[in-house]
């Protein structure tokens, strides 16, 4: 995806001062999701706080150079995701991931599943299909089951999809520093069924890329968060190598559950999509 994701600071630096911003990409907005570091690497948690009197531009414009950003590079990608929950055992899946244009395609090598996420901006929303492998049809995920879990993960098809990105009801928080970055905040609340109440997100002032996305309840407390915690180069192009979600406890910033996202053995022109 032609936006950028983060890796730890003084790398980051050399990055932006190699390259124009044009040629930093992340591969999930992730998250995504947000994509969205901290743990997997040693950084301390983020505790943002926005400063109200920066001057923040209207989401729309800010939407608009992230979209001429979301073309994805031809790519496939193997990789695992990991799950940790408490004292129990972490589970282990491994998956392969194919990008093209504006089709990302997560493939789960030992499980039954597959998921497609169609990014094309002229859609309302991120359209979302599921199907158990290659020989059966997609079959779109929406409405609540949006928010389900993607297995056993803490990672939902809404937080994969970034869903949060085509809200309609957004205000901007202020301005903030995030690892050093320059950033804009902005709150943004659901038109349609959603697992929060709301979903604060970071966005780098000067790659118009998401730094981090932290989604929350009624009462305004942080129910989850989506950060991508390091980068790869293949063929030029900087890709997620690594992003983390974090479900915490109940009215507190105390991790209940993370899963990891792994992507490695990256090859360019090998998608197959």
């Amino acid at each position: 995806m032609r936006s950028t994701a983060f890796h730890r600071p003084s790398r980051v630096r050399a990055i932006a001062q190699a390259r124009p911003a044009h040629r930093l990409s992340s591969l999930v907005g992730v998250g995504l999701f947000a994509v969205l570091v901290l743990l997997v690497l040693g950084w301390s948690s983020a505790q943002a706080a926005p400063d109200p009197k920066g001057a923040v531009p209207p989401i729309e414009s800010v939407q608009a150079n992230m979209i001429k950003n979301m073309k994805l590079a031809d790519f496939r990608l193997e990789g695992r995701v990991i799950v940790k929950k408490g004292k129990s055992k972490d589970k282990s899946y491994p998956i392969v991931l194919r990008t093209k244009g504006y089709i990302m395609q997560f493939e789960f090598q030992t499980q039954p599943l597959q998921i497609k996420l169609d990014l094309d901006p002229d859609n309302d929303r991120t359209q979302v299909f599921r199907r158990k492998s290659s020989k059966d049809k997609w079959t779109k995920v929406s409405g609540r089951e949006m928010t389900r879990p993607i297995l056993d993960t803490d990672i939902t098809y809404e937080d994969l999809a970034l869903d949060f990105m085509k809200w309609e009801d957004v205000k901007p928080l202020g301005t903030d520093s995030i690892k050093t970055f320059k950033t804009w905040a902005y709150r943004a609340k659901p038109n349609g069924p959603s697992q929060y109440a709301s979903a604060d997100y970071w966005v780098s002032s000067d790659y118009y890329a998401f730094m981090q996305v932290e989604g929350r309840n009624a009462k305004g407390q942080p129910v989850k968060r989506v950060e991508v915690s390091d980068l790869q180069e293949v063929d030029g192009v900087w890709v997620i190598k690594e992003m983390l979600t974090t479900t915490y406890k109940k009215g507190s910033k105390l991790a209940a559950s993370r899963t990891w996202l792994y992507l490695s053995n990256a090859k360019s022109g090998a998608s197959g999509l």
